[in-house]
């Protein structure tokens, strides 16, 4: 074999590589959501793919009725709020919509519902207790975030890549 074939074979394999190395590195399907508490442990991890929506589900501390945060998994590990329901305008719930912004605003099934929120978010952080249970609700299965981690936990979720 003479000397340009054998260049020609290994130049041929590391773009091979190379390329293996990208898609891999691209995929939609090799992020996680991670769930860490105020002492930086992992209480939770789930893979995620891009586009997946997962919903953060919250007993309201003073209304006692479910708040519903729908999250899409964005791929600059990044999540985007995408829509809100909630059961009635009360603390913490926007009166009117942002001038700013192109959200929707609709009554449906008994809730308040504002989509095309499209705010994004590196991470959220929030406080579980079992006066106000928390729930995360992903492919299907529900997760309580209190049973996770412990009654008044400060709670950080984030999207990223497994290193």
């Amino acid at each position: 074999m003479n000397i340009n074939k054998k260049y020609i074979i290994i130049l041929s394999l590391i773009l091979c590589l190379i390329m293996i190395k990208t898609t891999h590195a691209n995929s939609n399907s090799d992020y996680f959501l991670t769930l860490v508490d105020q002492d930086g442990e992992v209480v939770f991890e789930k893979k995620v793919e891009i586009a997946k929506e997962f919903i953060i589900t919250f007993i309201h501390s003073s209304e006692l009725e479910p708040w519903h945060n729908f999250f899409e998994v964005a791929k600059n590990e990044k999540f985007v709020l995408k829509k809100i329901m909630v059961p009635s305008t009360g603390p913490g719930v926007p009166s009117v919509l942002p001038k700013d912004k192109d959200w929707k605003f609709k009554i449906s099934s008994g809730y308040f519902i504002y989509s095309n929120v499209n705010e994004e978010y590196k991470e959220l952080d929030f406080i579980v207790s079992k006066i106000s249970p928390h729930y995360l609700i992903i492919n299907g299965e529900s997760f309580n975030l209190v049973e996770l981690s412990k009654d008044w936990a400060n709670l950080k979720l984030k999207v990223g890549r497994k290193e």
